[in-house]
């Protein structure tokens, strides 16, 4: 009799332990794919943010710089740095900077006097040609720096969040399976086990 509880108890830990070992695996799987999936869209938005910001110096700053339009040069550097990818712009006509500036963790715009960036995987670097009388000039450059650190900062949360709710699942889910196999295995077990017990103890007063 007590060897059928203790079968019991023995079963629903092997159940517990075996289910809750599929939700870690499952719930893995899905937290990963989850992750690469917001982070493959995070850096989609970011390539995309910062192409259109290319094409509109490329477009547009040429011929402020060739009318020497120094305060539209500001005026359409700091419109673009209010984009959250990007963190640091510099327009030079390739001798002197015209402008500069970054923005602080809570994108707040600082004009800075500083050397073009140096070259690093967050930095984008743009030419600067005016076409006069069917003659392609160069007349400068442009840098725009990605803000990588919105990047790493956002991956890091994505990442956080996924954890937290892989672990809440676990947790509901343990709760929910001990409760069932409380009352699907064990109680059957102990109403059985006290029912042999009636039995044999009848049996044995006769």
């Amino acid at each position: 009799m007590k060897l059928a509880f203790k079968l019991g108890k023995s079963l629903k830990a092997k159940f517990l332990f075996f289910s809750l070992s599929i939700f870690l695996l499952l719930f893995f799987c899905t937290g990963v794919f989850n992750y690469y999936k917001e982070k493959d869209e995070l850096n989609e938005q970011m390539t995309t943010q910062v192409a259109l910001a290319k094409i509109r110096a490329e477009k547009v700053l040429p011929a402020l710089i060739w009318n020497s339009s120094e305060e539209s040069i500001k005026d359409f550097t700091n419109a673009e740095l209010k984009n959250a990818f990007i963190s640091g712009m510099v327009v030079s006509d390739g001798s002197t900077v015209l402008y500069s500036a970054k923005t602080n963790i809570k994108n707040i715009i600082s004009e800075q006097d500083f050397e073009p960036f140096e070259k690093q995987i967050w930095v984008v670097d743009i030419p600067l040609n005016f076409v006069e009388g069917g003659i392609d000039n160069n007349i400068g450059f442009a840098q725009i720096l990605i803000n990588h650190q919105l990047m790493e900062s956002t991956l890091q949360e994505i990442l956080v969040r996924q954890v937290l709710q892989s672990l809440g699942y676990c947790v509901v889910l343990f709760m929910l399976i001990w409760r069932l196999t409380s009352s699907l295995v064990l109680t059957p077990l102990l109403q059985l086990n006290n029912r042999l017990k009636v039995i044999t103890d009848s049996v044995s007063n006769r």
